[in-house]
């Protein structure tokens, strides 16, 4: 029965399932109360999303060869670091030039605020050598230390003033920038680290055996699991809001069938997500946040 019969045979229920179609599963813009800026980027280019106003425009783009801007780092309110996947650079930006300078190989920048330290991962040219190193920022062509062999490619996380931590061989391992002691962590069940909840002193874990979130302290003691949040993608943590940037994926009819990914906000407090932005493919480290 093709849809002409339907409608002729059942006006009302064609109907209602237009409505349903029509309504959003979710509502936009109430009770945002989020303001600043969310850098992010998008393919070749970095975009700005104002989140009082919910608009978005571009700082900045890249047309020559396919360059991938996956992650960024705030140096301060002017200056980010952002990772050219394809070509495997890290490239510092000027928000206010608009103007992007090379300077090193490698990927998944950390800026370290108050001690002028670079993470990142890299690998030679024949990948005999790979894994995450620290670069002093004064002089970031002249690596300073290698922190550890292997080691994930994705960013590693500040977790304190002196202390980051990262993802390498199954386990959880909290890195002391002026010691230089590496430790392991006793954390279960934490497929991988992903924001550090300040606030609270909580990092937020994936368990992909449960297919959900959970927050614990670096001890493993407290373990608070989020029934709100299931399988999104956390992008970034808010501590002057205590709120989360995620992606989430949802099923669209329109323009074209198919999966896409809209930026949310998760309030840890209110417990309430709002969409901000929508058809925005985002990932763990992709964005980061402006108090302006």
């Amino acid at each position: 029965m093709n849809y002409w019969a339907i409608k002729k045979k059942y006006p009302l229920l064609v109907l209602s399932m237009l409505v349903v179609l029509s309504l959003p599963l979710h509502s936009e813009g109430e009770m945002v109360n989020l303001s600043g800026t969310l850098i992010y980027s998008k393919q070749n280019s970095i975009r700005a999303l104002d989140l009082s106003t919910l608009k978005s425009r571009v700082i900045y783009e890249e047309k020559d060869g396919f360059p991938m801007f996956l992650h960024l780092t705030k140096i301060d309110n002017k200056r980010l670091l952002i990772e050219d996947e394809m070509n495997q650079l890290i490239k510092e930006l000027d928000l206010d030039t608009g103007i992007a300078k090379t300077i090193l190989h490698g990927l998944t920048p950390q800026y370290i605020s108050g001690h002028e330290k670079l993470f990142f991962y890299a690998m030679s040219s024949d990948k005999a050598q790979k894994g995450i190193f620290i670069a002093d920022m004064e002089g970031p062509a002249v690596v300073s230390a290698q922190i550890v062999r292997e080691g994930s490619r994705e960013q590693v996380i500040q977790v304190s003033e002196d202390e980051v931590i990262f993802y390498q061989d199954e386990k959880i391992w909290l890195y002391n920038i002026v010691s230089g002691v590496l430790r392991n962590l006793p954390l279960e069940n934490c497929t991988l680290p992903k924001v550090m909840r300040s606030v609270t002193g909580q990092l937020l874990c994936f368990d992909a055996t449960a297919q959900q979130y959970f927050l614990t302290d670096l001890k493993g003691e407290k373990t608070e699991y989020i029934p709100t949040l299931r399988s999104e993608t956390a992008v970034l943590y808010i501590p002057e809001y205590d709120a989360l940037i995620f992606g989430k994926t949802r099923f669209q009819f329109f323009p074209e069938l198919g999966e896409v990914i809209d930026i949310w906000s998760y309030s840890f407090k209110g417990k309430k997500e709002i969409r901000l932005q929508k058809n925005v493919s985002v990932s763990l480290g992709s964005a980061i946040w402006l108090n302006k």
